[in-house]
């Protein structure tokens, strides 16, 4: 099994020194399967990002999702899962290139998004497409050997993180926005979260996946958007095995 971590743009906030990286990831399991978790920005973000409100969303060339499968030689007809962690624009932005994919989505955020939850309509020309359909889930589920989605509220409803089972690298976490940074491990005294939307489920979330860190023993824990763990992260082409 392998892990790609794609580089797919950045938030760039005035007077913070570094941007917060936009990661995508890809897995490509023992069995062959091609397993992407989250999109990025739209495409159109490179040509025409959007007022800075507050932050700049920002988008080189060649940081579009299906230019960065393309350089390790994959294209979004050859993705067999994909896993929206949740509908934020940086991370559901190009649904429709992999509508041939399996897309996993949990219930409680298509449900939140259906309801016309207003943080998701910047996304609603991708996940309201009837070329779209989602594969509802409800909580912690096995979706291939050594890959596990653990429900992790709070950011969003029904936000959804990663676990995997690397041969040689070991148990991996991907946090996705669950835990933003290296700061909020601790679910007691981490800050407040600006951008979740429910506080004290956020708490919780991070409570469960420090808890399952710990107890997979898991050697790698990636969060959402940590611009100083983003620097030492091998990126694609280069991968985790």
């Amino acid at each position: 099994m392998k892990l790609y971590i794609f580089e797919l743009g950045r938030f760039i906030y005035p007077g913070m020194p570094q941007p917060l990286p936009v990661p995508g990831y890809l897995i490509q399991t023992d069995a062959g399967q091609n397993i992407l978790v989250d999109t990025g920005f739209p495409e159109k973000f490179i040509r025409h990002p959007p007022a800075p409100e507050p932050a700049e969303m920002a988008m080189r060339p060649g940081e579009y999702i299906v230019d960065q499968l393309a350089a390790i030689g994959l294209t979004p007809d050859d993705i067999d899962i994909l896993v929206v962690s949740h509908l934020d624009i940086d991370h559901a932005g190009n649904l429709l290139p992999f509508s041939k994919a399996d897309i996993l989505l949990q219930q409680q955020q298509y449900a939140a998004a259906k309801a016309g939850h207003p943080r998701f309509t910047a996304t609603q020309e991708q996940w309201d497409h009837p070329r779209i359909r989602f594969r509802l889930l409800a909580g912690d589920v096995k979706i291939a050997e050594g890959v596990e989605l653990i429900a992790s509220s709070g950011h969003v409803p029904g936000h959804q993180s990663v676990l995997l089972h690397l041969p040689h690298t070991g148990p991996v976490l991907l946090t996705v926005d669950a835990i933003l940074n290296a700061t909020m491990t601790d679910a007691a005294t981490r800050m407040v979260d600006v951008s979740a939307d429910n506080d004290a489920e956020a708490r919780d979330s991070t409570r469960k996946l420090m808890a399952l860190a710990q107890r997979e023993e898991a050697k790698l824990v990636l969060f959402g958007h940590d611009s100083a763990q983003w620097a030492g992260v091998k990126k694609a082409p280069d991968f985790y095995s």
